[in-house]
């Protein structure tokens, strides 16, 4: 198992999931420092822990190993466990932006993206804006 980049790899699942650190490690049961020292790489998680991580999140596990995509195991953002602030938060950012359900579905989706499949998509909209 790679230990070198593990620590960017739990950080990056708890930004996809748009949770402070406390919220993440509350809900696996460690502690805001020991996340931290994760995060940071100055302690490398036990198997254990990966796998409470995955669990929780329905997130790949084989990601947090291995760094082998997809990062979350569900096609749906449904099945991420938000907590209903964020789900209100959504709800408002696309009331504020006047998004239909299309373009709701869009970011979701977006937000489920591998990073490369995200760069992919971001190209591709910095195309059409210089289409105009």
């Amino acid at each position: 198992m790679s230990n070198d980049n593990i620590g960017n790899r739990i950080k990056n699942v708890r930004k996809i999931l748009a949770l402070q650190q406390t919220e993440f490690a509350k809900e696996i049961g460690i502690s805001q420092s020991t996340i931290s020292s994760y995060e940071k790489n100055l302690r490398n998680p036990p198997v254990s822990v990966l796998k409470t991580i995955a669990d929780t999140y329905n997130i790949n596990l084989d990601y947090l190993l291995n760094d082998k995509e997809p990062i979350l195991l569900s096609e749906k953002v449904e099945s991420l466990k938000l907590q209903s602030d964020k789900a209100i938060f959504f709800d408002e950012f696309c009331k504020i932006y006047n998004l239909d359900e299309c373009s709701k579905k869009n970011i979701q989706e977006y937000l489920l993206l591998s990073r490369k499949d995200r760069h992919t998509v971001n190209k591709f909209i910095k195309i059409i804006k210089n289409i105009k």
